[in-house]
């Protein structure tokens, strides 16, 4: 069980995957549905080269069963889609995951 569990009461409505169907159209596939977390919106920029500039919208925290979860995934909540930016892995005191950190632009 993850420290921050007392935390996760807020849900993410779904998680999904973007995967190309055969018109080479992005075709998104829940993974997870009403995920427990914590969310924090902010407002927040990140330089990753000279040119390109990310805007992170949401910092969210999740128990380690969706430590699975990378760049190439679709947070929906509220109606509204979430890019992954990054993923962070957290761990105990033991080495085992404790949470997953993930910035959302």
């Amino acid at each position: 069980m993850s420290l921050l569990s007392a935390f996760f009461n807020q849900k993410i409505g779904t998680i999904c995957t973007i995967s190309r169907n055969e018109y080479g159209d992005k075709v998104l596939s829940a993974i997870y549905t009403n995920v427990p977390c914590r969310w924090q919106e902010t407002n927040r920029t990140v330089m990753e080269s000279e040119s390109e500039i990310k805007r992170i919208r949401a910092d969210v925290w999740l128990n380690d069963d969706y430590s699975s979860i990378t760049e190439n995934y679709i947070f929906i909540k509220d109606g509204k889609q979430y890019k992954v930016y990054s993923v962070e892995l957290r761990y105990n005191l033991d080495g085992n995951v404790d949470h997953v950190k993930v910035e959302l632009e």
